[in-house]
């Protein structure tokens, strides 16, 4: 996971309980943007050594600028909305994601949600993530499908943001 980029405009890092994590990185590469997906081969939660002796595999692939800005946008509302919990629920399994956005002048936001709960805004986020994931690992005939995946589950947490 070290060869994640140092600046990134957002990221999205996905623990399942048994299996390997995925971190995707979205940054800015000259006029546009790029994604990088890393997922080690085992998972670092479980690993009983350096974190730097893990091998990973990496994709990489361009993103769509409108897209981009969408997904940084998105990011950044819902960071802005995220509150600390006195007693976050206890969750033994299942899956959690962390979301990082980096803005000039305003630093880094973060956030996290454990197995959210399906329609809520966290989930509709972690669909977006994986989606975008998805797009950087997949084949060109089947990029266009998780655009449209991505646009979608944009437009829906877009329209639930504009609400309290």
């Amino acid at each position: 996971m070290e060869r994640a980029p140092e600046f990134c405009d957002l990221q999205f890092l996905v623990m399942p309980s048994f299996g390997p994590e995925t971190l995707l990185s979205i940054y800015r590469v000259d006029r546009g943007y790029e994604a990088q997906v890393l997922t080690p081969k085992q998972q670092v939660y479980a690993f009983e050594g350096r974190v730097s002796e893990i091998e990973c595999t990496e994709a990489k692939k361009s993103l769509p600028v409108k897209t981009a800005e969408r997904l940084c946008g998105a990011w950044k509302q819902m960071l802005l909305r995220t509150r600390d919990t006195v007693s976050p629920p206890r969750v033994l399994d299942g899956v959690g994601y962390a979301f990082i956005r980096y803005e000039r002048g305003l630093g880094h936001l973060s956030g996290e949600s454990s197995n959210p709960e399906q329609g809520t805004r966290p989930y509709v986020l972690a669909e977006i993530g994986e989606a975008v994931v998805d797009y950087v690992q997949a084949e060109s005939a089947l990029e266009q499908a998780f655009v449209t995946t991505m646009a979608k589950s944009l437009d829906q947490l877009e329209a639930s943001l504009q609400t309290k």
